[in-house]
């Protein structure tokens, strides 16, 4: 481990100077090493997108210092981008791939959203934290990958996860169906229902 040397010098007036002056100095550094990470990762993604190299990302992941800044940029990656990663065990050095399961499970967005990713600076980032429900069209397309026998990245599912999750697939299309249908009824039920009302309205008028 290596030792630091203290801020010293011979009275507390110039001492606190000094030290100002090292705190002056790391805040210009963050800043700027802040916006080479934000350039260096959205060139990363960027050229993810282009060209399936995602080796830079897991790169500058395993050079960032261990703590929440990775751990932010890692999620402002992910919002924007279907970006998956492994971590070794041992010498904890990412490893990013294209995630397809995510690919097709991102809604309401771009499935690369460079654009973004380039207005928005990763140290700003807020994950959304408003709750929403895991409705039946996101459980259909979680199912989809692992009953096709479809990798995920560069791992494959079991012949046991596969066959379990062909089995839920099933169910969860026939729940599916039943509920459009049921929905269907109910919706028919209160346009008839809504039409005869207008026709004792239109008679009363005459």
């Amino acid at each position: 481990m290596s030792n630091i040397e203290l801020i010293i010098s011979d009275s507390a007036a110039s001492q606190g100077k000094l030290i100002s002056s090292a705190i002056v100095s790391i805040g210009t550094r963050g800043a700027k090493l802040d916006n080479s990470i934000w350039q260096a990762s959205a060139s990363a993604v960027s050229h993810a997108q282009q060209y399936g190299d995602c080796g830079y990302i897991g790169r500058l992941l395993s050079a960032m210092p261990k703590g929440s800044r990775v751990t932010k940029l890692i999620s402002w990656i992910q919002a924007y981008a279907p970006i998956g990663l492994t971590q070794n065990a041992k010498t904890k050095a990412y490893k990013a791939f294209v995630d397809s399961e995510a690919e097709e499970a991102i809604g309401g967005r771009e499935k690369w959203d460079i654009e973004t990713l380039i207005a928005n600076p990763w140290y700003d980032y807020k994950p959304v934290s408003e709750e929403s429900e895991f409705g039946i069209e996101e459980l259909l397309k979680l199912l989809k990958n692992p009953a096709e026998g479809k990798k995920r990245g560069n791992r494959s599912y079991s012949t046991t996860v596969s066959d379990l999750a062909t089995k839920l697939l099933k169910e969860a299309q026939a729940y599916k169906a039943q509920v459009d249908a049921q929905y269907a009824a109910e919706v028919k039920a209160a346009f008839e229902a809504l039409q005869s009302t207008e026709e004792i309205e239109t008679r009363k008028v005459a």
